[in-house]
């Protein structure tokens, strides 16, 4: 959808947006009557006891039901960024949340409803989200608030769109096909046009759902298989420090969920502009949005990682304070998890830049190779040499393998992609010739890293 807006065609964009929200619901509706059909036995091979189930069926079967509403919300995290309205998104995101940490309050801190209250709590809050998400969408408002054009989004170079401009206008007896032809190539359209994004009639094209399926194969492996680590860290830790490690290892995911948070949240709002940028033709601003995006997350990476080592001994006490041995072994495994976060940033923007880029096979290798070889191969053998400390070691060892991967995949589709790249000098002169070139993507662009 991002390339078809970077191509000047807002009403074929709408149909997309429309058809796809409409899929997503309905994919979100059968996946929760599938869910709660299974839940039960799903939950006996688990190993769930009798004792558990009194609290996981009815905590599972509410989320369930809720599940349509959890995928058109996270649909609409990348949709807001797509239509140039970011901080609406995040408007909406942070409503939820805080209608979520209120119920939490009433539902389960005044009425003692515990598992059944905090389950309506989290559904509520999402569900919010997506009422708050469709208005947002209606054409009225969508009008009001937004008008997508090609150079809106195209921030990063300000003299080329001037450039641009004063070419468009010193050629004005030109014919209209010529200049809607270099309107496409160069992504700016025509500022008469109405190209807000909103709802429009259309039918669901199975075509368009398979390939943003296909494109989205990265994120679907890289969801199932972390279930499967997880799983594999569990077993593993019973196995060398028993229920104290299972309770270590869940402190440390926590925290690095609100580390990783940050790469995430960076990944998905940055995807969409890369992908505007690349359907666009805008080999530069492409190419300045990457370099700019790895700049970010590997100073983001270090930061994050000083503060780990920094934030080990509060942390450690604040979860496992309670008990002196747990909360010693929880510090420990903080010195050994905590390089995770030098290079688990660069895996995730990796796996979302080729998503950006329509590239789905590449995104789900990078995330194939990162958890279901490196993870899975590194927590079997790790504990083998290095006892407990293996368990914790193999995590950062899994993600700096999966950043050397990623690093050289992001070298190697450097010239099919355009990104790091820069025209021949004799065009510099000439807008709509570097434009032409860029978008060519043959012949007149050679590799360059600054």
């Amino acid at each position: 959808m991002s390339r078809t807006l970077g191509k000047g065609k807002p009403e074929k964009a709408r149909k997309q947006f429309t058809s796809l929200l409409l899929a997503t619901i309905l994919i979100g509706a059968a996946a929760s009557v599938l869910g709660i059909l299974v839940i039960r036995p799903l939950l006996s091979w688990m190993g769930c006891t009798d004792q558990m189930f009194a609290s996981a069926i009815p905590y599972s079967i509410i989320l369930l039901l809720f599940l349509p509403f959890y995928m058109v919300q996270m649909y609409f995290q990348s949709i807001f960024v797509t239509a140039g309205r970011g901080k609406t998104g995040f408007l909406v995101t942070l409503a939820g949340g805080l209608l979520n940490i209120v119920l939490d309050y009433l539902l389960i801190g005044v009425l003692n409803w515990d598992v059944v209250g905090a389950a309506l709590a989290t559904g509520l809050g999402q569900m919010l989200a997506v009422i708050f998400s469709l208005l947002c969408f209606l054409p009225k408002i969508a009008n009001r608030k937004m008008s997508l054009h090609g150079n809106d989004l195209n921030t990063d170079n300000p003299d080329r769109n001037t450039a641009i401009n004063a070419n468009t206008s010193s050629n004005a007896n030109t014919s209209s096909d010529t200049n809607a032809d270099t309107n496409e190539k160069t992504g700016i359209i025509n500022k008469e046009e109405n190209t807000a994004l909103f709802y429009a009639p259309c039918r669901i094209r199975f075509s368009e759902f398979l390939q943003a399926a296909a494109n989205g194969m990265s994120e679907f492996f890289s969801n199932s298989a972390s279930a499967l680590i997880s799983v594999l860290y569990n077993w593993q830790l019973l196995r060398f420090a028993g229920e104290e490690g299972v309770a270590v290892y869940g402190t440390i995911m926590y925290v690095a969920m609100i580390f990783m948070a940050v790469s995430i949240g960076y990944t998905m709002g940055c995807a969409p502009l890369i992908s505007y940028q690349y359907g666009a033709g805008n080999r530069k601003e492409q190419t300045s949005l990457t370099r700019k995006s790895l700049a970010i997350i590997a100073a983001g990476s270090v930061l994050m990682f000083g503060a780990s080592e920094l934030l080990a001994d509060p942390l450690a006490h604040l979860f496992a304070g309670y008990d002196p041995y747990l909360m010693e072994m929880t510090i420990q495994a903080f010195r050994y998890c905590s390089p995770v976060f030098l290079f688990s940033g660069m895996a995730i923007f990796g796996s979302g830049f080729f998503t950006a880029l329509n590239d789905g096979p590449v995104s789900a290798m990078i995330a194939m190779i990162r958890t279901l070889v490196f993870q899975t191969g590194f927590i079997l053998i790790f504990p083998m040499i290095w006892g407990l400390n293996g368990i914790w070691s193999s995590m950062a060892a899994s993600e700096a393998m999966a950043m050397l991967t990623l690093l050289y995949l992001i070298y190697r589709y450097r010239n099919k992609y355009g990104y790091f790249c820069r025209e021949d000098r004799n065009d510099r002169g000439n807008p709509t010739s570097k434009s032409s070139s860029s978008t060519s993507g043959r012949g007149k662009l050679s590799p360059v890293f600054i």
